[in-house]
C-alpha cells in the first residue's frame, strides 16, 4: 500500500492449517525512493522483477526490510519465506 506496508498473497491459513505446501510469499511495489518496508516475517529470499537479491543489498530488523538502494519504480518485489 501507500505507507509501504506488503500486501499478502499467499495462502497462509491453508499452509499452517496441514491444506498444503509451498513457500509463503508477500509483494511489494517499489516507489523509486522507498528503501523500508514493512513485513511480518523473515524473508528467506527476496527478489526484485524476478531477479533474486543478494543478501548484502538489504537487511531485516524490527519488522521491517530495508535495501541499501531504492528497488525501481513499478517494480515487483517479493519477500518469500
Amino acid at each position: 500500500d501507500s505507507k509501504g506496508s506488503v500486501i499478502y498473497t499467499s495462502l497462509l491459513d491453508n499452509l499452517y492449517s496441514g491444506g498444503g505446501g509451498g513457500s509463503i510469499s508477500a509483494n511489494a511495489t517499489g516507489t523509486g525512493t522507498q528503501t523500508i518496508f514493512a513485513v511480518s516475517f523473515i524473508p528467506s529470499a527476496i527478489y526484485i522483477n524476478g531477479v533474486y537479491q543478494n543478501q548484502n543489498t538489504y537487511s531485516v530488523a524490527s519488522g521491517n526490510v530495508t535495501f541499501t538502494q531504492a528497488p525501481p519504480q513499478t517494480s515487483v518485489i517479493e519477500f518469500v519465506i
